[in-house]
């Protein structure tokens, strides 16, 4: 095998620019193709009337998987993409009109806990004490390491994989562990929230996902300045500068099989680009309905359809002609019924009657992100994956009146006539946007204890040559998240070309 290979990337959202950053780093030729007239996935942006909105996400927590990334090629991530790490991390707004402002750091949050609920300071250091432990057991063996095959679980990593999965598999739910450190419905509400950054339900999503109580709390939420959208700007001019082509408005119509194996891609407009593999940064049940044959791997390709996608949102950006002091960067106003919101989500299939609403004032720490004396919110609500033509003006019309009430009862309203600007980004332009299935954000929900067992691998099982990264595939959803599953990719390549 020649010392240089040729890669193709079906899709530039981060798990596709870093893959083929790392392997370019490492000497191989890669080209990606991105549908859209952009790169960076879900890291859309709007510039509109001198605001920025980030159109995805809204937080960056673990910058040192980006400055991995960067350092495998010799790059600087901090001189790049400057971060400001917030000193407050969220205000939380309860239904029965209490707050909770919960700063950085366990013992700025201990004394934030006392004033809220002195009965739960105990609860809140045990609780800091056991995701802590269950983030320092998963975080080597399952986030950075392949899973779902053999080559993941051999050797001493695949060793110290398996010695682990007593802790990492609870059998209770993430509301089932937080009951059982806190009696305070609040707080058993505010750790079942982070079952919502992989678009799952708490009620039935595994304990595991409170480790990102340790990952916010803990190693502390960043804002880009610039906003989020920073991130995918810099991975693009990295990537570039070590020769990647990258060749966006181009639709990747099939990936091409030679003796079951992957030797390409066919392009909309019929070319064929040739390669030693194939890297697919894009939602796995699209990619194996739409662009693999029905009978490469059946398996899989079922499996992947029937399951349970996982939630989509609506999003409302505005622009404000004055400030809102009353907001925190990021603000939540709760639900005053979770289990009935999120039984309209999953088992109902319908918006919630009283959803949580999540606002995200970036300019209240990033003043490029508004002009003077204004402000840009990101508003967001869930809703679930939506099958079917979507009546776009009804919805929008019922969301938004349903936001701005939500937001008024929580102390957190704005008032109509202070905005300038207003957008929105529904389930339907999800999908259309990234290819995902019905507008989901994270490919299938996570609500099962084993759902890490059935999540696409990043080395195709059943196809020589094809490779998977992105929020659907290994290890999850959310930008470090991603950003690894592309890191993991790239390794899983060099092994396959390394074995032929």
């Amino acid at each position: 095998m020649a010392q240089t290979s040729t890669i193709v990337v079906v899709g530039a959202g981060l798990g596709g620019l870093a893959g083929a950053i790392s392997l370019a780093a490492s000497g191989h030729r890669v080209r990606i193709f991105e549908k859209n007239a952009t790169v960076g996935g879900k890291l859309a942006q709007l510039d509109a009337n001198g605001f920025r909105f980030d159109l995805g996400p809204s937080l960056l927590t673990l910058p040192e998987v980006f400055r991995e990334l960067f350092a495998e090629a010799g790059a600087d991530f901090d001189a790049e993409v400057p971060l400001r790490r917030l000193s407050t991390l969220c205000r939380y707004r309860f239904a029965d009109g209490s707050s909770l402002d919960l700063p950085d750091g366990l013992e700025a949050q201990t004394e934030a806990i006392h004033a809220f609920n002195p009965a739960e300071v105990e609860s809140w250091r045990r609780f800091a004490c056991w995701v802590r432990e269950v983030y320092d057991a998963a975080s080597e063996p399952f986030m950075r390491r392949p899973f779902g095959n053999t080559a993941g679980m051999t050797g001493a990593a695949g060793q110290a994989m398996l010695r682990q999965l007593p802790r990492v598999l609870s059998p209770r739910s993430l509301d089932g562990i937080a009951g059982r450190f806190f009696a305070d419905a609040r707080l058993r509400q505010l750790v079942g929230r982070f079952a919502t950054y992989n678009g799952s339900t708490p009620f039935r999503a595994p304990a595991t996902f409170a480790i990102i109580a340790h990952v916010e709390h803990a190693l502390g939420a960043f804002h880009p300045i610039g906003g989020i959208r920073r991130i995918a700007e810099a991975e693009l001019a990295l990537a570039r500068r070590l020769g990647v082509d990258i060749v966006t408005g181009a639709h990747v119509s099939e990936v091409i099989l030679r003796d079951r194996r992957a030797v390409g891609v066919r392009l909309a407009s019929n070319d064929v680009v040739e390669a030693d593999a194939v890297l697919v940064n894009a939602d796995a049940t699209t990619a194996w309905e739409r662009l693999l044959p029905a009978d490469a791997d059946p398996w899989t390709r079922r499996r992947l359809v029937r399951a349970e996608p996982s939630t989509s949102a609506l999003v409302m950006v505005l622009g404000l002609r004055r400030p809102a002091p009353h907001l925190e960067h990021h603000n939540v106003a709760f639900s005053p019924d979770s289990r009935a919101e999120f039984a309209d989500l999953f088992k109902r299939r319908t918006a919630a009657d009283a959803p949580t609403v999540y606002v995200c004032a970036s300019s209240r720490t990033d003043p490029s992100q508004a002009p003077d004396g204004c402000e840009a919110l990101f508003v967001m609500v869930n809703l679930p994956a939506m099958s079917g033509v979507e009546d776009r003006d009804a919805l929008i019309s019922h969301q938004r009146e349903r936001i701005f009430e939500r937001l008024e009862r929580a102390g957190l309203g704005v008032d109509a006539s202070d905005i300038v600007v207003e957008s929105f980004v529904t389930p339907a332009d999800f999908a259309s946007r990234d290819g995902s299935r019905d507008g989901s954000l994270y490919g299938p929900a996570s609500n099962s204890r084993l759902h890490a067992f059935w999540r696409q691998p990043n080395r195709s099982r059943r196809v020589p040559g094809l490779f998977f990264a992105g929020g659907g595939a290994h290890p999850g959803g959310g930008m470090p998240l991603v950003t690894l599953s592309g890191r993991i990719a790239a390794d899983e390549i060099r092994r396959y070309l390394a074995s032929r």
